[in-house]
């Protein structure tokens, strides 16, 4: 064995090396169980329930249930990076063609099913 590491999923799309989250927990900045928050729900019931109670949407509540831990520019820093994450697997979905990476040999379809869409955009009709 040359190189050993563990990597954790922290939730929100983030990944962490453990050295990474024995920083993050040194300066308090980890989820676990039990951290306080305005907004704590364990399922779609309470959530749905404490939205109804609070009258504010379930990204209010989440945002900030975090912004209790981080900045707000940490949190739009990391959804930003989420998002550029995701829109750059889109963009590279829709512009390639072939195999996709990996040993599974999966034949891209994304460009095509997009392209077949988009000829078809002003061609649909209304249902009688």
């Amino acid at each position: 064995l040359l190189l050993k590491r563990i990597y954790y999923s922290i939730g929100g799309g983030f990944v962490v090396s453990e050295e990474e989250l024995q920083r993050m927990k040194a300066k308090g900045s980890v989820t676990t169980e039990g951290r306080r928050v305005p907004y704590p729900f364990k399922n779609a019931v309470e959530m749905l329930a404490m939205a109804t109670k609070s009258g504010l949407s379930i990204a209010e509540m989440k945002r900030a249930n975090e912004e209790k831990h981080m900045s707000r520019e940490e949190l739009d820093a990391g959804l930003d990076a989420i998002w550029g994450a995701m829109k750059g697997c889109i963009d590279r979905g829709l512009s390639q063609d072939g195999i996709m990476p990996g040993g599974l040999k999966v034949r891209r379809r994304a460009r095509q099913l997009h392209d077949k869409l988009q000829e078809q955009w002003h061609q649909n009709r209304p249902n009688p």
